[in-house]
């Protein structure tokens, strides 16, 4: 597990609050760890990173797809995705929806500009490690 690894870590030795926002830097942090690279274009220290903000499902996306892309060459667009709700740019979240790094709302949106939770974060850093 992403424990186990190193990975993630709970918020205290016996909780992990799923549910809690996670901010850019923590999930930046995340990612760095899981993929072993770092971006150049993704730098926590910078000011306009906004480290301190609350990571977006859709900023979730454009993290997920570069780190990927970065190791594993481009992801093709994919115009078939029909989430009810897309805002934003449609095409980060395509790349990540057609190779399974994120999925939807179970009510059919995507939900681009909500915050994401601990819990989704795991659950795609998980994702990313498997492909």
């Amino acid at each position: 597990n992403l424990a186990d690894k190193g990975i993630i870590k709970g918020v205290s030795e016996s909780h992990f609050k799923p549910d809690d926002s996670i901010s850019r830097a923590h999930f930046l942090l995340l990612l760095t760890r899981a993929s072993g690279t770092e971006l150049p274009e993704y730098n926590a220290e910078n000011p306009e990173f906004r480290s301190n903000d609350k990571i977006t499902r859709e900023e979730m996306c454009e993290m997920l797809v570069k780190f990927y892309e970065s190791s594993n060459g481009i992801i093709a667009h994919n115009n078939q995705i029909s989430f009810s709700d897309i805002v934003g740019n449609a095409e980060i979240i395509s790349k990540a929806v057609s190779v399974g790094l994120m999925e939807g709302r179970d009510d059919g949106t995507f939900d681009s500009f909500g915050n994401a939770t601990r819990a989704e974060a795991a659950t795609v850093i998980a994702r990313y490690l498997l492909l």
